[in-house]
């Protein structure tokens, strides 16, 4: 989906650096909430100079920046090609965020934003190039869906540049080969391979729909607290895949069955195990259940875990930070909010979730915080609205209950 422009959160930068490209020099924000967060990994280095040396990239009309992070390839490549159209994807809210405030910092005018999973919302879109630095973490399911669906993306001279870790070269260019793809460049170095290549002239379509969730998908399994069991599809590259996590086994504990009622907002939902487990103990006493985060694959999994639990008109939103979550939501007020608590260094995000708290929720509204017991206390120090009911620890992590003055 497109994403949505709300205020910058400039208290997310960590420092900011410049890279010459072309002879040009760009300036880049970098966020310790996301990947390479004191400097432009070797990677990218890598891959722009193999851009650089096999590509006419100043005649390029069109390109596609997948797992754009903060927008480093992306915005070389414009300042190179100031007549192409990049659009700039990521499945992180965050990293769209910064993508988008250093292509304006850059002067990048003929740009657009997409948050999701890789290669999603495009519609009929194709592009001269499609760029992506790998992450390695995506799990080789995630990565083979890539290289299979990337043709499908180019244009008819189109060509697909990545970079990935040395350890998955023999998976790329296994990869690339079963495609079709014709492959004319590779380089490595000690911990990276770039692979350039074309799209081939017969594509072969993929079984998998364009926009499916199959290789991101684990197993399904069934979890239980208490007396409550409750069964998950799980996805790759997400915590509590397979068994429950001592944040999520704690926010189940605190969560009576009177408070399964109202309006729910679940921040950070992940696998949806508490979202599930609260439609599991109480069927429809939500009225309302809306989930937000950064993470387009944790809205995604969680959504189709409820869908999966009976629960209908689930609600998502991707969210950059805490402080964009009432703007984003929307100003109507909630009766719980369930967070779990994810730090970035340096920035104000424990504040940013207290006040939104304050904003979305109504009078005698309750909130759930979980998470690892020192960043749990971070919030519970600023909750001066609030009355604790219950309190768990288990193993450095903790979960609070807590209800609005």
């Amino acid at each position: 989906m497109t994403a949505p422009q709300v205020k910058f959160p400039l208290e997310y930068v960590n420092k900011t650096v410049s890279l010459r490209y072309f002879g040009k020099q760009s300036d880049f924000h970098l966020s310790h909430g996301l990947f390479s967060s004191n400097d432009v990994d070797a990677g990218t280095r890598l891959l722009l100079k193999a851009l650089a040396a096999r590509l006419d990239l100043p005649t390029l009309s069109s390109a596609l920046d997948v797992g754009c992070g903060m927008g480093v390839i992306g915005v070389s490549i414009a300042q190179v090609a100031p007549a192409a159209s990049v659009a700039f994807q990521d499945r992180d809210a965050l990293a769209v965020a910064f993508a988008r405030e250093n292509a304006a910092a850059n002067n990048v005018r003929n740009a657009d934003f997409l948050c999701g999973l890789a290669l999603w919302g495009l519609g009929e879109r194709v592009f001269d190039l499609v760029v992506s630095n790998l992450p390695a973490k995506a799990g080789r399911p995630v990565l083979e869906s890539f290289f299979r669906s990337v043709p499908r993306t180019l244009t008819a001279n189109g060509a697909c540049a990545i970079v990935i870790v040395s350890p998955l070269e023999q998976l790329a260019r296994d990869s690339i080969q079963a495609s079709g793809c014709l492959l004319f460049h590779a380089e490595s170095t000690g911990r990276h391979t770039v692979f350039l290549f074309r799209r081939p002239s017969i594509i072969t379509v993929p079984e998998e729909p364009q926009e499916s969730l199959a290789p991101y998908l684990r197993k399904r399994q069934r979890f239980s607290t208490g007396t409550i069991e409750y069964e998950l599809e799980t996805a790759y590259n997400l915590p509590d895949f397979d068994t429950l996590g001592y944040a999520a086994e704690l926010a189940q504990e605190v969560l009576p069955p009177a408070a399964i009622k109202g309006k729910a907002l679940f921040w950070n939902p992940g696998q949806g195990h508490l979202p599930v487990y609260a439609e599991t103990k109480r069927p429809g006493g939500f009225t309302t259940v809306r989930l937000a985060g950064r993470d387009a694959l944790e809205m995604a999994i969680s959504e189709r875990n409820l869908l999966s639990a009976g629960r209908k008109g689930v609600q998502t939103f991707l969210v950059a930070t805490e402080a964009g979550m009432a703007e984003t939501v929307g100003a109507e007020s909630i009766d719980m909010l369930c967070a779990f608590a994810r730090a970035v260094p340096k920035a104000p995000w424990n504040f940013d979730l207290v006040q939104s708290a304050e904003k979305l929720l109504c009078p005698g509204g309750l909130f759930l915080v979980a998470g690892e017991s020192t960043e749990v206390f971070r919030v519970l120090d600023l909750c001066r609205g609030f009355k604790l009911q219950d309190s768990r620890k288990k193993f450095g992590f903790r979960a609070a209950l807590l209800q609005r003055h």
